[in-house]
């Protein structure tokens, strides 16, 4: 396994270069068009605040200056080209990549980690009723599980937060999908009614989970350490990672590289990749304002080692 050195400038090319943030912008904005940045960056990350303009249509709108809100709704409520679920944090996610993520829905089954735990402890005896409320009356907002079910087993009142937390539960787990948005507000329908028919559903194996995760953070992010592959999408074992990254290394459909000005910087790009950069290396003049919730950012050492700049809020 032979380890190809590149220089910093390389690195960076390839970095900005696959987020879409260095190449020549079409004048086409319509919903394929929106739609293929999201593919490409691998997800959006949903931004819940809002000052000057959501983080989610800042990202899109820097990748398509003429990009408009509207299209993100279309691509989630009409056309079905996206969902609602979590990647690097909760995020708008390409429909066609949902059976990846089916392992992660799994966990929530049987969770490990604390959160989960906790939440399911704290709130697990409200989501069959919410699940069967969902299936007589939906599509739902968590405010209208609050008005229509009165009470819980326990006798006392139910409140927005624990109707809310039960439904992110059934989300997490897959019961449930967000059907729209209202004034941003999600609305919760049953899976089987939102999910679009010929979506595969097969429930990946080890490999073909693991071989997602690896091309997905190198088709968005160029060129990626080990550790940025988990923190792009985390819906695997470290493990599962290293073992698929290793043999797609082996079979030379990836690339070991280092990094000229230090060595111990140890990245992964695939070879076709790596011959365009040899072929056109230049950085367009043009500037980005970044939100902190931008895919360029989504690991803020990466940036620091890349570009020597520590973004810190």
């Amino acid at each position: 396994m032979n380890t190809i050195t590149i220089n910093a400038s390389t690195a960076r090319w390839l970095a900005v270069n696959s987020q879409l943030l260095n190449c020549d912008v079409s004048e086409s904005t319509g919903n394929d068009d929106i739609y293929r940045i999201i593919d490409r960056l691998g997800y959006v990350q949903i931004d819940t605040l809002t000052v000057v303009e959501r983080a989610h249509h800042h990202t899109l709108w820097n990748r398509q200056p003429g990009y408009r809100n509207e299209v993100l709704e279309n691509l989630l409520s009409c056309e079905r080209n996206v969902f609602e679920y979590w990647a690097h944090a909760m995020s708008y996610v390409p429909m066609q990549d949902y059976r990846f993520y089916m392992p992660r829905m799994r966990s929530f089954f049987d969770p490990i980690g604390k959160w989960e735990k906790e939440r399911l402890e704290k709130y697990g005896y409200l989501m069959q009723p919410v699940l069967e409320q969902l299936r007589i009356d939906g599509p739902l907002t968590s405010s209208d599980v609050k008005s229509n079910v009165e009470a819980h087993p326990g006798g006392s009142s139910w409140n927005p937060n624990p109707c809310k937390a039960a439904l992110e539960l059934l989300l997490l787990r897959g019961d449930v999908m967000v059907t729209e948005r209202r004034n941003f507000q999600r609305v919760y329908d049953l899976t089987e009614r939102v999910l679009p028919a010929g979506i595969d559903t097969r429930f990946p194996s080890d490999d073909e989970l693991g071989r997602f995760l690896v091309k997905r953070a190198l088709m968005a992010h160029g060129v990626v350490r080990e550790r940025d592959i988990s923190l792009h999408i985390d819906a695997a074992h470290n493990s599962l990672i290293s073992k698929c990254l290793r043999q797609m290394v082996e079979n030379n459909e990836v690339c070991m590289v280092q990094l000229e000005e230090n060595s111990k910087i140890k990245m992964y790009v695939e070879p076709w990749v790596l011959t365009a950069a040899s072929d056109n290396c230049e950085m367009k003049k043009t500037v980005h304002l970044l939100s902190p919730f931008d895919n360029m950012l989504f690991s803020r050492d990466r940036i620091k080692q890349l570009f020597d700049f520590d973004y810190r809020l």
